[in-house]
């Protein structure tokens, strides 16, 4: 399984990168995906991001050592649902132990666990979020009034749960994740460029085939070609994933 990733800070914003991906493994054969996109209206927005992503990290490393010491694999649909419970219950006891205020928490979270020998994923998805699989785009949008995660950490987690958007892929090839951003990307300079489509963007990110010769910096490059062969930057920040599945033996 290949895995691309790469984030890029958007021209709108001068001092940080306020939304954050994360990857790890979660078992033997699976990884945790995930990527987060901070409110911008929030305090100190990039800390929210910063902090899920450090906080899902944990968590995963803690269900692959439970896996190795159970030599139990759980279906993806049950540890998917373990995972956002772990997430929701550490989110509780930092915000009562670092007396947050809940604006400071406020993140969207885009989360997949990928399984590579079954090609399966599992995903959950709170808030605004792009999600491509095999050609077909599910673009998750809330108008910019994501139903942020922090706003539910009193409500008994079973009953938020059973309220979340969720997919369920199998068979896949190729799988895509992104932020908003990929839909912010604006001319920067007064030079004449060949005219590109928001198709044609989420088309060169997320959908064209790799070559065979790619690097792990693939997405990182066309990025840039967007800048270089268009004169195309993202305003908001954009962190991109990108997972291609080996073909079935």
């Amino acid at each position: 399984m290949q895995i691309y990733s790469t984030s890029q800070m958007g021209t709108f914003h001068l001092h940080h990168n306020e939304d954050h991906f994360c990857v790890a493994p979660i078992g033997r054969d699976r990884h945790l995906v995930a990527l987060m996109d901070v409110c911008s209206m929030g305090l100190e927005s990039y800390f929210a991001a910063t902090l899920f992503a450090k906080l899902l990290r944990k968590i995963a490393r803690h269900q692959y050592h439970l896996e190795f010491r159970l030599a139990t694999v759980r279906p993806l649909e049950q540890l998917l649902a373990d995972v956002l419970a772990t997430l929701f219950d550490d989110l509780r006891q930092l915000q009562n132990h670092c007396a947050l205020n809940t604006e400071e928490l406020l993140c969207t979270l885009l989360l997949g666990l990928l399984d590579q020998p079954t090609r399966q994923a599992h995903l959950c998805i709170i808030g605004d979020g792009l999600v491509v699989c095999d050609g077909e785009v599910w673009d998750f949008d809330q108008d910019d009034r994501p139903d942020y995660l922090a706003y539910h950490l009193r409500t008994p987690f079973d009953e938020w749960y059973r309220g979340q958007r969720r997919l369920r892929f199998s068979a896949i090839r190729d799988l895509g994740f992104a932020t908003d951003g990929i839909f912010t990307f604006r001319p920067f300079d007064n030079r004449d460029y060949p005219p590109r489509s928001t198709e044609a963007i989420l088309h060169h990110l997320l959908l064209q085939v790799p070559p065979r010769t790619a690097g792990p910096d693939f997405l990182r490059q066309q990025v840039h070609a967007l800048e270089a062969d268009y004169g195309l930057r993202a305003s908001d920040d954009l962190p991109l994933l990108r997972i291609l599945f080996p073909k079935p033996t």
